[in-house]
């Protein structure tokens, strides 16, 4: 499904299973999404790009081939969220302009880091991370990351790696 150019979307209660590329691609596009699962994806499973402001309520993702959410030069905010078996980054950001908020999130079983921080900023609160292969957290030279009231154990490298940006 894909919302783009000036777009705008509410979108509740759906199930998506096994699709293409990405299962939810928001493109400069303002996006409400609640009470939505996504299962089975062949890369992305929720991708936003190109200032897109994507709101995201009670997400289940899991089992996606990539990245389970991925978001680039944009604005996501994320309250509840179930992130599991994902083959590599649970969320990614990216661009320095991306900002995410993660509140209330259980993130586990990612095959590189439960959240990636290469450039912009993720706000975590009230969250837990655990089972990653890597890293629970991994924050790159041009990326910035608070952590509060939140839980980051069991992971195979590291809770936090920390790789030249800011964590607080």
């Amino acid at each position: 499904m894909c919302v783009e150019k000036s777009g705008k979307a509410e979108l509740s209660n759906i199930y998506i299973n096994k699709t293409g590329k990405s299962s939810l691609y928001f493109n400069s596009a303002t996006v409400e999404l609640e009470n939505a699962t996504v299962v089975g994806g062949e890369s992305y499973g929720i991708y936003a790009t190109q200032n897109a402001d994507v709101t995201m309520t009670n997400i289940t993702v899991k089992e996606i081939k990539n990245r389970a959410i991925t978001n680039e030069r944009s604005n996501v905010k994320i309250d509840g969220l179930t992130l599991e078996n994902v083959e590599k980054n649970g969320i990614y950001i990216t661009g320095k302009e991306a900002k995410t908020w993660i509140n209330d999130a259980a993130i586990s079983q990612t095959g590189t880091s439960g959240i990636g921080v290469a450039s912009g900023e993720a706000i975590i609160t009230n969250s837990h991370i655990d089972s990653t292969k890597k890293e629970g957290l991994s924050v790159a030279k041009d990326g910035k990351a608070s952590i509060e009231d939140s839980v980051i154990k069991s992971n195979g490298n590291f809770a936090i790696g920390n790789y030249g940006g800011k964590v607080t």
